[in-house]
């Protein structure tokens, strides 16, 4: 059975969940947390899109943008969204690292690997259920996807 899962960001303006809820089906919200992009923020409609998830009974879970090129830099990028974004919320659906930015394609798969996965690590050490976001040529061609990444969840966008 497919579920209907939205993510959303600023870029999405103000939703109505519950009607899309009521309307469509809506099963959850993979919310943006922010991101290491342009410097680690937080998304300006983060918190407002997770109080209205909540309020409309939806699942949701979370996504951080990250540009990490180090595993030193995706801790940080863990540690920023945890310490923003993710403590002191309840959170049904799995957080993500998102791995599109071309820098950290660029590291080959072997680093693009190892950064996804010390992210990952750090949120599954402090207790959450994490996964990766990416798009299929990504899984194929930049990250140990099948290999390597199988214990975390995945979000492969086609």
């Amino acid at each position: 059975m497919k579920e209907l899962v939205l993510d959303v960001s600023k870029w999405d303006g103000d939703m109505d969940f519950g009607q899309w809820r009521k309307l469509r089906g809506l099963y959850g919200v993979i919310i943006k947390g922010g991101g290491s992009d342009v410097g680690r923020y937080v998304d300006s409609w983060f918190a407002r899109n997770y109080d209205k998830c909540v309020a409309a009974d939806v699942h949701v879970g979370a996504y951080w943008y990250s540009k990490a090129t180090t595993v030193a830099e995706a801790k940080a990028d863990a540690k920023y969204f945890i310490d923003n974004c993710l403590t002191g919320r309840a959170w049904d659906l799995p957080l993500y690292i998102d791995v599109e930015e071309q820098a950290m394609f660029n590291l080959g798969k072997r680093q693009c690997t190892d950064v996804s996965k010390a992210f990952m690590d750090a949120l599954s050490a402090a207790g959450y259920k994490s996964g990766i976001y990416t798009g299929g040529f990504a899984w194929n061609g930049y990250l140990n996807g099948d290999a390597e990444l199988a214990e975390y969840a995945d979000w492969i966008a086609a």
